[in-house]
């Protein structure tokens, strides 16, 4: 058996770059057995390949240089398994973020599959949703719809909420007696979430399950007309309804004022 194997020969065996294990040589987590002092050159034996095999996979499975050294040095078995909790526990995290990239990636295509829903004028029909939360602007009669975007905004990209996921589709809580007024009033700015959040904020508000009315219009238009969903209401319901409120749906990326949003009341 060979007494001593150059780093070359170490590299080619174990697929790891020269220049790794010269790092690795460098903060003295491997370090070769014996350095020739003429040429420089480092030579590692047979018994430090255990070592080597180990760093390789423990790199595989995510630890860092910071974590193989304190097992190495350690020799403690424990030691060991609590750092694999805590790479569990890190893997676990990003699994939960890829998942949540992937539903809202199906979702959008889902939305942006909705397209069609402008040739939907003039219905009225029913739509069944289960709960839902949305986050919301607080209300106030003096804000524009610029200020409830920038407040929205502000308010969900900050630190208290930052955690919050959604979907980004914008919604409005409408006023009922101007909407059967046939004139549009945005109570507050809303984004849709898409979890139900573990905390309780008055930005928080839930939408019950439910059979929803529902009609199509722009209501951010000046030109908006909802006449025939008042004429349903009139001769349909007698009491106020328990939500109102209309959902975004974007048809043209660059036409936000001239949106088609889907006007959703619960009764």
């Amino acid at each position: 058996m060979k007494e001593h194997y150059t780093i070359g020969e170490v590299s080619k065996i174990y697929n790891i770059s020269v220049h790794s294990l010269r790092h690795y040589h460098k903060i003295n987590l491997i370090v070769p057995s014996y350095i020739d002092e003429s040429t420089g050159y480092r030579y590692y034996t047979f018994d430090q390949f255990h070592y080597i095999s180990r760093l390789k996979y423990f790199r595989s499975i995510g630890l860092s240089l910071g974590q193989i050294r304190r097992v190495f040095e350690s020799g403690d078995g424990s030691d060991f398994k609590a750092i694999l909790q805590e790479i569990k526990e890190e893997k676990e995290k990003e699994i939960e973020g890829i998942k949540d990239i992937i539903d809202k990636i199906e979702w959008m295509d889902s939305y942006y599959s909705s397209s069609d829903i402008s040739d939907m004028d003039n219905l009225i029909y029913k739509r069944h949703f289960p709960e839902r939360y949305v986050f919301k602007t607080l209300d106030s009669e003096e804000k524009t719809i610029e200020e409830m975007d920038i407040a929205l905004h502000s308010s969900l990209y900050s630190k208290k909420f930052r955690k919050l996921k959604y979907f980004r589709q914008y919604g409005y809580f409408m006023d009922y007696e101007s909407l059967l007024n046939n004139v549009s009033d945005q109570i507050s700015e809303t984004m849709l979430l898409s979890v139900k959040p573990d905390m309780e904020s008055p930005h928080i508000s839930t939408l019950p399950e439910g059979d929803y009315i529902c009609y199509c219009a722009r209501i951010l238009n000046e030109s908006m007309d909802v006449s025939p969903l008042i004429k349903y209401i009139e001769a349909k319901h007698k009491t106020d309804p328990k939500v109102v409120i209309a959902f975004e749906y974007e048809e043209y990326l660059e036409d936000y004022y001239n949106a088609i949003y889907e006007i959703q009341l619960l009764f």
